[in-house]
């Protein structure tokens, strides 16, 4: 039941129906509002040379041009009462349907991207055989449902062209949702390794806060109302429109958490140059506070180093070793060792082997 038709009847039901009908309304502006941004993010060089943006400008682009056509050919259509249209129209649909494709499979092939470093040359090369052959498929589909629409003389989506969607949906949710499981497994083995080096890493934390949740929940939404395409169901007329409304943007929600994701990176990689910075000067001002002797390898507080000197005057005679004897132990009892040598390359204090215990407090909870 259209809501339309049942204007003089205002239930729940039908401003509910009216309210999801009406992102069809919007469809076209969220095409253009992702073109405009993400066309502004290329300009200002964002992602030069990188495989996942220039993934999502293409896609962008795509979908843009595609959505535009489909537009364009509606409004000829409708003016020239669609049988009496001219039939050139019809080969455009046929050919829009590529651009279609292509921003169909911009997430496959994102997903791809992120998993071929993560794997074997053999998965590799399966991984690959797999999103090609689909892609194939999901062209096939496509110009088939084009041919299909210029010998029915429909440009909208009838029932009868509605199950071929289905059919190049679920295929797309398929390629998805097998690369977001191959990523969940990735990410649940680097947990696993993580925890067996006790580092506190919440992999549900993360994968709740990130965006693969949301695509994962995109996917499977996908893929139901696919299902629900290719059955014709009543209850695809309810939910189509808002999904389709949310599938459109995809792409801007890809390249928004990518963003973010870029500015969680710079964020750690300026807190741990700040560390890094405080830990080098408080390194050169422990250095001035010590003189390094190189018959014992080690540094020595700048406090002893009188009687240190006192004793390596008078190395010819007995006294030496027990003056050396003295301000070595006079040392030991105001500092202890605190790394030795540079086995440990986590350890940022390594070339320092005495400081005193309230200097290694500070330098411990700076290295924290």
């Amino acid at each position: 039941m259209d809501p339309k038709e049942d204007d003089d009847n205002c239930t729940f039901e039908f401003v509910v129906r009216s309210l999801l009908d009406s992102f069809k309304e919007h469809k076209l502006y969220a095409y253009f509002l992702q073109f405009v941004l993400i066309s502004y993010a290329y300009i200002r060089g964002v992602g030069k040379n990188s495989y996942f943006w220039n993934i999502i400008y293409i896609g962008t682009l795509s979908a843009f041009i595609g959505a535009i056509t489909r537009s364009t050919c509606e409004i000829i259509m409708n003016k020239k009462h669609m049988v009496n249209s001219d039939s050139r129209i019809y080969y455009v649909i046929i050919v829009n349907e590529t651009f279609y494709s292509i921003r169909s499979l911009v997430l496959p092939f994102i997903n791809m991207v992120k998993l071929l470093p993560l794997l074997q040359d053999k998965d590799k090369k399966k991984l690959k055989l797999f999103i090609y052959t689909m892609s194939i498929l999901e062209f096939g589909i496509r110009y088939y449902i084009g041919i299909k629409r210029k010998m029915d003389h429909d440009i909208l989506m009838s029932d009868t062209i509605t199950p071929f969607y289905g059919v190049a949906q679920i295929i797309v949710s398929i390629m998805d949702i097998v690369c977001s499981m191959i990523i969940i497994k990735k990410l649940t083995e680097s947990y696993h390794i993580a925890a067996k080096k006790n580092l506190k890493i919440s992999v549900y934390k993360y994968f709740f806060q990130s965006a693969l949740f949301i695509l994962i929940f995109v996917d499977f939404l996908s893929l139901i109302i696919s299902i629900l395409a290719v059955l014709n169901s009543k209850l695809l007329k309810i939910t189509f429109a808002p999904f389709e409304g949310l599938n459109s943007n995809i792409i801007l929600l890809l390249a928004f958490d990518a963003l973010i994701f870029k500015n969680d990176v710079m964020m750690d990689a300026d807190t741990e140059f700040e560390f890094s910075y405080n830990s080098r000067s408080i390194i050169e001002y422990e250095k001035r506070k010590y003189i390094y002797d190189m018959q014992t390898n080690s540094y020595y507080s700048i406090s002893n180093t009188h009687s240190h000197s006192d004793s390596r005057s008078n190395s010819h005679s007995d006294s030496h070793s027990d003056s050396h004897s003295d301000s070595h132990s006079h040392c030991d009892s105001r500092c202890y060792r605190l790394y030795q040598g540079r086995e440990n390359r986590n350890h940022r204090f390594d070339d320092i082997s005495f400081i005193d215990s309230h200097e290694l407090m500070v330098l411990k909870q700076i290295s924290k």
